[in-house]
């Protein structure tokens, strides 16, 4: 049953008119995946492969132009999807005046989050942020920003999360404490959808994975599958063999 998968996506086929003379763009082409209830997932593959149109259309942001993805066996058209996602972009910006607890307050407020002031320290302890909290954003590393980032996608306690490209510009300190959080997210009960370059940070976190490239689905797999049949460091080797093959 579709409703059984957090997301599903049903040979989704994007294309995009540039104009009425020239024959449209096909970005995503025939793309099905599933990811179960509480996975940590990985969507891979080169600049302009077509996961930010993926990404977007889950989000509700654009229409499909052939198929279906759902979320929670809701169509992302349905606005009522959207109560379920919490996003983190690349790069989260946020008002450099103004400190953590502020910015937290102020979206949790749009999303109307009950019991809000209770929500934003347990978040700030979450994210490690609850003792630089009444610091100016301005003052922020990108991995203190980043942090701040998710806890903003968390204040409303979605079910699913998506994260583009969560780990850039993170040391390897920072690498090592969202890794741990991920975890902890996915425990706690949460499904994560990411994308990532960093392929090894993928290998610790992730349940499984899907290549994309000229937006077509080019290979899925369990981590654990791929890591039982092939020595460590496999996806690597896995990734690049099957964008030649392609």
């Amino acid at each position: 049953m579709k409703h059984s998968f957090a997301v599903n996506i049903d040979h989704v086929t994007k294309k995009f008119h540039s104009s009425f003379f020239k024959k449209p763009s096909c970005v995503l082409n025939n793309f099905s995946w599933n990811i179960e209830k509480g996975q940590i997932a990985a969507l891979l593959g080169p600049n302009g492969s077509g996961k930010s149109t993926l990404l977007k259309i889950l989000l509700g942001f654009l229409a499909p132009t052939e198929g279906s993805a759902q979320l929670f066996g809701i169509s992302c058209s349905n606005l009522k999807s959207h109560k379920f996602v919490g996003f983190l972009p690349e790069n989260p910006t946020f008002p450099s005046f103004i400190n953590a607890r502020d910015a937290l307050t102020f979206y949790g407020k749009i999303s109307n989050v009950p019991s809000l002031s209770s929500k934003i320290e347990e978040l700030l302890v979450l994210v490690a942020l609850h003792e630089k909290a009444d610091d100016l954003i301005a003052t922020y590393s990108q991995g203190m920003r980043q942090r701040l980032g998710l806890a903003q996608a968390l204040i409303h306690d979605p079910k699913l999360l998506i994260l583009d490209e969560p780990t850039t510009g993170l040391d390897p300190v920072g690498l090592d404490f969202f890794s741990k959080l991920l975890l902890e997210l996915k425990n706690s009960g949460k499904t994560i959808l990411l994308t990532s370059h960093l392929l090894t940070h993928i290998e610790k976190t992730c349940d499984q994975i899907a290549i994309i490239e000229h937006g077509s689905l080019i290979y899925t797999g369990a981590l654990d599958q791929i890591k039982s049949k092939q020595p460590p460091s496999v996806l690597e080797a896995l990734y690049l063999k099957s964008l030649k093959q392609y």
